[in-house]
């Protein structure tokens, strides 16, 4: 997920974040393992734009695919899955 959202962004907005935080995602994924929704969490001194967030939700929706059991029923509900992405890591 950190590749993707470095890689999303760009190096230049990558270096201009590094001193300004962090970005929480949590993904909520289905039964076939498909992200159906994403909250974002992050200061509004972050420095992302509404455009870039956008880009981001795009990115992990048709990139990312959590494995999931194949003894799981298709009804059976999934926890969501987070990650904190610190950007002076990066």
């Amino acid at each position: 997920m950190t590749y993707l959202i470095a890689n999303t962004l760009g190096q230049d907005k990558m270096q201009q974040l590094r001193s300004s935080g962090y970005i929480l995602v949590t993904l909520y994924p289905e039964s076939d393992g498909s992200v159906n929704g994403i909250q974002l969490y992050t200061k509004s001194e972050t420095g992302l734009t509404i455009e870039e967030i956008d880009k981001i939700i795009f990115a992990l929706k048709e990139k990312i695919a959590i494995e999931i059991p194949s003894d799981l029923g298709t009804t059976a509900k999934i926890a969501p899955v987070s990650q904190v992405i610190h950007f002076n890591k990066l």
